[in-house]
């Protein structure tokens, strides 16, 4: 299964500021990919498996759908490329409208064509906002810390 999700922007940023404040500031475009997978141990176990894809995208923040397709498709080949065993992906993203659209939708369909003995998608599924954290969320935080320590303690 693969998780997408078109959460962050990297930007200066006040430490009292809300989701509201922040929402469509300019800023660094930063796309994550979780994929999740399970392998099974020397005991026949399922043992579950997290591998994140992070994608800074240079010289723009445009989260719109064209943008979206571009990143899947080379998250798409990456996997294809590192992770040859994935055969069946399932897209979980938010309901933000870079990926409730008919290109997205469209261009799934074109890449089940594409990659078809590599890799195929089988369905897109959309939760609504604030409706559970996923893997990519702590990821984002987790990395969103680790930076903010860097800037604060950076001679």
């Amino acid at each position: 299964m693969i998780i997408i999700d078109f959460k962050l922007k990297y930007e200066i940023k006040s430490s009292r500021e809300s989701s509201v404040e922040h929402y469509g500031k300019r800023g660094l475009g930063w796309h994550g990919m979780a994929i999740i997978f399970y392998l099974l141990d020397n005991e026949k176990q399922p043992n579950k498996n997290i591998v994140y894809l992070d994608q800074i995208l240079n010289e723009t923040n445009q989260q719109d759908s064209g943008t979206v397709v571009g990143l899947l498709e080379v998250g798409i080949r990456a996997i294809i490329r590192e992770l040859p065993f994935v055969k069946d992906a399932v897209l979980i993203s938010d309901n933000a409208s870079c990926y409730q659209n008919h290109l997205l939708t469209f261009m799934v369909g074109l890449f089940n064509q594409k990659f078809y003995n590599d890799i195929f998608i089988s369905s897109i599924v959309h939760s609504e906002t604030q409706y559970g954290k996923t893997p990519l969320d702590a990821h984002f935080a987790t990395a969103n810390r680790h930076l903010i320590n860097f800037m604060k303690t950076w001679q």
